[in-house]
């Protein structure tokens, strides 16, 4: 089985038939990620990775007038889904879709929950956040994926830009903000979804594990 797919098909929020699709085949669990959270108001883009049996895909959704779409709203307030996340210690991810964030609040159960609050509870506290990626190699050992992000390379802004640097020069205001998914090209897209679907099943995995335990 192929865990982690070359290619994640993608939804654009903007046509029609997306959410209306999601709302009606309404998953119970989905994987949340964002670009571009480093600024005030909502994030360059948000990323939402969905899976029902066999059936997997990532919906791009792009802010406008840096505000979350309605439907994104009405997912985070769909106490009946859970929103799984893999944020760092400052939680740019929830604070730029404008979920509260309460010191010591229980990230590991809820209807929004972090994996990096799952796998410390799990795997044992750490001081520095450990990322998806880790969390992904530490639960799936028997993959044989790195899930990384690219690194800049030192005054090399053109490659750069050709990978996943888009996001963050809009984020800097150096780019105008995305009209839309269209925009972005095919490896924008599958790099934004692969941390979203990393995310929903590295807690898949943890969850797994923990009911295994109980049922000894």
């Amino acid at each position: 089985t192929e865990v982690f797919p070359d290619w994640i098909p993608i939804r654009d929020s903007s046509e029609s038939r997306c959410w209306a699709s999601f709302w009606k085949h309404k998953p119970s669990v989905v994987g949340i990620d964002t670009e571009g959270n480093h600024k005030k108001g909502a994030p360059v883009l948000v990323q939402i990775a969905v899976e029902d049996g066999d059936f997997t895909y990532c919906i791009l959704d792009v802010p406008q007038n840096d505000r979350i779409s309605k439907n994104m709203k009405r997912l985070l307030q769909d106490d009946s889904i859970t929103k799984v996340f893999c944020d760092n210690y400052a939680h740019f991810d929830k604070k730029s879709l404008g979920i509260p964030v309460e010191k010591d609040h229980d990230w590991t159960s809820g209807s929004i929950v972090d994996i990096e609050s799952v796998a410390a509870r799990r795997l044992g506290p750490v001081k520095v956040a450990r990322g998806v990626g880790r969390i992904v190699t530490l639960v799936m050992p028997e993959l044989n994926v790195v899930i990384e992000k690219p690194r800049q390379v030192k005054g090399n802004m053109k490659s750069r830009m050709q990978r996943i640097g888009r996001f963050a020069l809009i984020e800097q205001g150096k780019l105008p903000p995305l009209k839309g998914v269209k925009e972005l090209k095919r490896e924008e897209k599958h790099y934004a979804a692969l941390d979203a679907l990393a995310t929903l099943r590295a807690y898949r995995r943890l969850i797994a594990e923990k009911k295994h335990e109980v049922n000894g």
